[in-house]
């Protein structure tokens, strides 16, 4: 058995919030709409994918995409050039800087959620009043395209639960586990499992709430199937036919192979995939941290760009490398090393496809990069900019179910 497949844990366990709470018929199990009345653009918009590397925990802008070697801040790492004469890069993301012609450096993220949850709710809601209820951006996007092989919303390895008042049934699929190290899906499992409730359901069919709850499971039951059974959803993470050269681009790593995934979902139909990578609160032991974590990232997403510029996808995917917020300038003292704080005022993104200009900077912080001195962008405007990729209409009034009002304030950003 080729042990770089999907899991069976992988399909059921998507599967089974929503029979917990047996939400699995909602409006997105019967859309049979256009797109345009789902509160999606055009049939266009709805090939549109956006990729989201999300970096949880904060990732320091001053080591990264925005370094201040002039400033007396701290600056444990050197600064090189990148293709875009007199903007510089940490000389962790050597190959990064080699392509900042293609990609939009947004340098102006700011705003004032400074802890890890209320930030990281912004950025997934594109509000600051958001509570667990609201749903995120790729809850949404489930929601209005309705169910899909593959799913309209994936989260690589996984995420927090973030589909708000809109329902399980709006959920991301998790991959989940190790990218190099994933046994096969379990077709049979999940056949044996329908016949279960096919059973059941002819034993109890028209006992009111009874028979709801069994089609409930009968709806679970054949998403998990159809995921199961699509060739190319069991194969996600089978890198066997992949070339040597396109492994080496996006480098021999967990992050490598999560964007190659990415990368499949997204020209396979995916609305909204994000990759989320934790680690990133370095409190302590920064400079030592981050030796180990940007090269991999840097090769990784330097892979992506690549990838899909080769295939002739870079106008229908946008990747985002985005983060809840930035670190401190000045470095706090540790006795594991010194790290830094979080710093919602001013921190860096990355924006690559669809209509981002490359070779464009977004934003300028001041000269030791703690706070936003020219056009500040808020993670509600980068919110909206992925929502506009993606098609969704955002006043549209179908947008979301029972009259519910988006109340998104920002503004797309190209």
């Amino acid at each position: 058995m080729n042990p770089n497949r999907i899991t069976r844990r992988a399909v059921l366990r998507w599967t089974g919030a929503a029979l917990a709470t047996g939400t699995v018929l909602g409006k997105r199990a019967t859309i049979a709409g256009t797109a345009e009345e789902n509160g999606v653009a055009n049939e266009t918009g709805s090939k549109r994918s956006v990729i989201c590397v999300y970096v949880r925990g904060g990732m320091s802008h001053v080591d990264s995409f925005d370094p201040k070697p002039d400033s007396a801040a701290d600056q444990p790492f050197q600064s090189i050039q990148t293709r875009i004469p007199g903007v510089l890069f940490s000389e962790l993301v050597p190959e990064l800087a080699a392509r900042a012609d293609r990609f939009t450096i947004i340098r102006g993220m700011s705003h004032t959620e400074n802890d890890h949850e209320p930030g990281e709710r912004y950025f997934k809601t594109g509000r600051t009043d958001a509570t667990q209820e609201t749903p995120s951006l790729g809850a949404i996007a489930a929601f209005t395209r309705g169910w899909q092989v593959p799913p309209a919303y994936v989260a690589i390895p996984k995420t927090v639960p973030d589909f708000g008042f809109l329902g399980s049934s709006c959920a991301a699929f998790e991959v989940g586990g190790n990218a190099a190290a994933m046994p096969p899906a379990d077709v049979h499992e999940v056949m044996r499992r329908q016949e279960l409730l096919r059973r059941l359901g002819s034993q109890v069919g028209g006992v009111g709430a009874v028979s709801r709850s069994i089609a409930s499971h009968r709806e679970a039951s054949r998403r998990a199937w159809a995921i199961a059974s699509d060739e190319s959803m069991r194969l996600l993470n089978d890198f066997s036919k992949e070339s040597e050269s396109t492994l080496a681009a996006y480098g021999q790593t967990n992050v490598g192979r999560y964007l190659i995934m990415a990368r499949r979902l997204a020209e396979a139909g995916s609305s909204f995939v994000t990759v989320e990578l934790d680690g990133w609160d370095h409190h302590a032991n920064l400079a030592g941290a981050l030796k180990k974590q940007l090269p991999p990232l840097d090769r990784a997403v330097a892979g992506l760009v690549d990838d899909l510029n080769a295939r002739g996808l870079s106008q229908r995917v946008l990747v985002v490398v985005t983060t809840e917020f930035g670190r401190d300038p000045i470095m706090v003292p540790s006795s594991n090393g010194a790290g830094r704080g979080h710093w919602s005022r001013a921190y860096s993104n990355l924006a690559f496809g669809g209509n981002a200009p490359g070779g464009a900077v977004l934003g300028r912080t001041d000269k030791r990069g703690g706070s936003v001195v020219d056009n500040p962008v808020s993670p509600a405007d980068l919110w909206a900019t992925m929502a506009h990729h993606v098609g969704l209409k955002m006043e549209s009034p179908t947008l979301l179910p029972e009259g519910q009002k988006l109340n998104v304030v920002g503004q797309r950003l190209f």
